[in-house]
């Protein structure tokens, strides 16, 4: 297992839309939606779907992929030696 080459496997991205059907899998989420539009998520950097949408670079993430809520994406650090930015 190489850490270094893991370092950067998942990133921060804000959540601008949701499908209709996120969240509905009552199984899957039976306490309903854990992040919603406007907020900051850390998500795997190669899964979903990558396009460009007017010249900004988009994510389509199925609901069950966001790995955490964060408050701050500014304050998120992604390796013991990076110094985080604020």
């Amino acid at each position: 297992y190489d850490q270094a080459e893991d370092k950067y496997q998942s990133v921060s991205a804000l959540v601008v839309a949701a499908g209709p059907d996120a969240y509905q899998d009552k199984q899957k989420f039976p306490f309903g939606p854990w992040c919603r539009v406007g907020d900051w998520v850390i998500v795997p950097r190669n899964e979903g779907f990558f396009f460009h949408f007017r010249g900004v670079a988009m994510l389509m993430l199925p609901d069950d992929k966001m790995l955490a809520v964060v408050s701050d994406p500014m304050s998120v650090s992604w390796g013991a030696n990076d110094k985080v930015v604020r």
